[in-house]
């Protein structure tokens, strides 16, 4: 019995139960600081497990690794077997799968695999752990590991197992992108389409800035690669539309570049000047550049833009004066002075081109030798 309170109008009694035989006053003084240890972890930890299954550990998820670990160690020590084992043991795998200690991580992701059924949800989300491993050519496996061949379909097994059950969950996200990385190395587009959309349009707008660039870019750019190959420019067109947010923000021109030109071949030349003067604001290659200031030459004398394309022009003959890519330059400033009238100034353009190869035979001359 505990009393709280000062005075007698005050008191206030609580009762403690137990099971245990030993004498409730060495229970209470020499055992209290064991029994209030337990009490506090459940008191302020317990809720982790109890209430909050979905999201077992906020201190990983926000970045508390080190207390977030201890925390669900503690748990486990203390409670045993329990419904939450699982899913505790999952968290600490992504707990060291965060600070790249891989060999932790799929130690604990196999105990999940060994301890649980193979349709319980932590199962099926290490197995999932341990195939994005065996796929990842990047990582160092140990000896007795074999990489996985991202062309076996057999292999396809475990992400569609994912997203059969659990497709709304976040962690399905990586289901996804890695089916799409198998469909990719397949060269199977009409797998690879419907997975890679599915996973720009699941992204989290919160996150994706800081942890799914590289994944928006390895999608995108093999989508509309693939697409321009097999000039279904509708489908890139329609790519750009519907995924407009990831386009705009993805750091890297190449994308907006070959989007472009899939705006430019259905004669959407306004939506294509504007596409290629975006691209512009990121990195591109030499090559990517200069063909980009042609295309954008030529889709302003297609929209008889004339101003814009006699600025563009003028900057362009300073910029690769002397260099084998003014040739083309002038070819169109030739273009550009015939479509206003002034053919003299047309003739001493085309007869400068003439002495200079074009960029396009430059090119395919580099791919030749």
């Amino acid at each position: 019995m505990q009393r709280e309170g000062e005075v007698n109008t005050q008191y206030n009694y609580m009762s403690f139960l137990s099971r245990s035989n030993k004498p409730a006053v060495d229970l209470l003084s020499e055992k209290y600081p064991q029994r209030w240890s337990i009490e506090d972890f459940f008191n302020f930890d317990g809720a982790m497990g109890f209430d909050r299954a979905s999201t077992f550990n906020l201190n990983i998820r926000y970045g508390k690794i080190a207390r977030g670990r201890n925390q669900l160690y503690h748990y486990l020590n203390l409670v045993g077997e329990s419904l939450y084992r699982l899913e505790v043991m999952f968290e600490l795998g992504d707990s060291y799968l965060v600070k790249t200690d891989i060999a932790s991580a799929q130690k604990l992701y196999q105990q999940v695999v060994e301890e649980g059924n193979e349709n319980e949800k932590e199962v099926l989300l290490s197995k999932l752990r341990m195939a994005q491993f065996l796929d990842n050519p990047k990582l160092k496996l140990s000896k007795w590991q074999r990489a996985n061949d991202l062309k076996d379909e057999k292999g396809d097994v475990v992400y569609l197992n994912v997203l059969d059950r659990y497709f709304k969950d976040p962690l399905a996200q990586g289901a996804r992108y890695g089916l799409f990385l198998r469909y990719k190395a397949r060269e199977d587009l009409d797998k690879a389409y419907p997975v890679g959309r599915d996973f720009l349009r699941n992204l989290d707008p919160d996150t994706e800035k800081v942890e799914n660039y590289d994944r928006v870019g390895v999608v995108l750019l093999y989508l509309a690669d693939e697409f321009l190959k097999e000039k279904r420019y509708q489908d890139i067109y329609d790519l750009y539309f519907a995924e407009y947010r990831h386009v705009k923000e993805y750091p890297d021109g190449t994308i907006l570049y070959k989007i472009g030109q899939a705006l430019e071949a259905l004669n959407l030349f306004d939506k294509a000047a504007v596409v290629y003067y975006r691209a512009q604001k990121w990195p591109l290659t030499d090559a990517e550049k200069i063909d980009l200031y042609y295309r954008r030459a030529r889709v302003y004398l297609e929209l008889q833009d004339f101003d814009s394309a006699d600025r563009l022009l003028k900057h362009l003959r300073k910029v690769y004066k002397g260099t084998d890519s003014v040739g083309e330059v002038y070819s169109y400033s030739g273009k550009l002075f015939q479509a206003l009238g002034d053919s003299n100034k047309a003739l001493e353009f085309y007869v400068k081109a003439v002495d200079k190869p074009t960029f396009t035979e430059n090119f395919s001359r580099n791919k030749k030798g």
